[in-house]
């Protein structure tokens, strides 16, 4: 995620917020807690304030909890697929990014976030449609076969795995008539090459494919090969477009 920031994309969500004084904040698959000290440090201007994030993964609560163990954030281990275990009519802003791809049930999540939800309040959620995603390159098969593999990798963390959940957010909320939202497009681009890009980063996670069994080690350097080479001459793209879904409860 912090990759993405560095493309306005923290702004971005941040202008589509429709409240900017906020009594509570949940931030569905907060991870290491980035995005939520980002969003408290924005909004958290009201006493009492309460910005909690949740995670399915132990290990990144409590990475969380010791990095901003002062800074009034609240982080829980918490598997959102089972249901959000908090009271009705809770949070002003209910969060999150790339997460509704990973949940079986995807009706009833939505329902849960609308039961946590205040009244007017507002639903937030982004995702990648990773079959949306493009590299430029001189081989398009090879690309286009690595990627399909990337995207519908059901990683072990992952409950369920869906390519196109981006482009499928709106329908989702939409369908279940309990908001009245609007979806946005946010497209990442990049046209460098190197280490700490989202595009880099990418590759390096494609790589993890060949421990996995999924794609061998030749298809794979094949693939860097392509990637370094239309980087060297000058010809790199990479595009990642994120689909936005903000909604407020009916």
């Amino acid at each position: 995620m912090d990759n993405m920031w560095k493309h306005g994309l923290q702004q971005y969500v941040l202008s589509l917020l429709k409240k900017k004084r906020i009594k509570s904040f949940l931030d569905i698959g907060c991870g290491y807690g980035k995005d939520l000290n980002y969003f408290k440090e924005q909004l958290g201007n009201t006493s009492g304030s309460r910005f909690v994030g949740i995670d399915k993964l132990e290990r990144t609560i409590s990475s969380a909890c010791e990095k901003y163990s002062e800074d009034g954030l609240e982080f829980y281990t918490m598997d959102a697929a089972n249901g959000l275990k908090f009271t009705d009519n809770l949070f002003d802003i209910v969060y999150s990014m790339n997460v509704m791809e990973c949940i079986k049930d995807k009706f009833n999540h939505i329902k849960e976030i609308h039961r946590v939800l205040k009244p007017r309040g507002q639903v937030v959620y982004c995702h990648c449609d990773w079959d949306s995603v493009i590299y430029n390159g001189e081989d398009k098969e090879r690309i286009k076969d690595i990627l399909n593999k990337y995207c519908n990798w059901k990683q072990p963390w992952m409950d369920d795995a869906d390519s196109w959940i981006g482009r499928r957010l709106w329908g989702l909320f939409n369908s279940t008539g309990l908001f009245s939202g609007e979806v946005r497009i946010f497209n990442i681009i990049e046209t460098n090459y190197s280490e700490g890009s989202n595009g880099w980063d990418m590759v390096k996670e494609i790589g993890y494919m060949v421990e996995a069994g999924v794609i061998t080690k030749d298809e794979y350097d094949r693939f860097v090969y392509d990637i370094e080479a239309v980087s060297r001459n000058g010809e790199y793209l990479y595009v990642r477009p994120i689909y936005i879904y903000s909604g407020i409860k009916i």
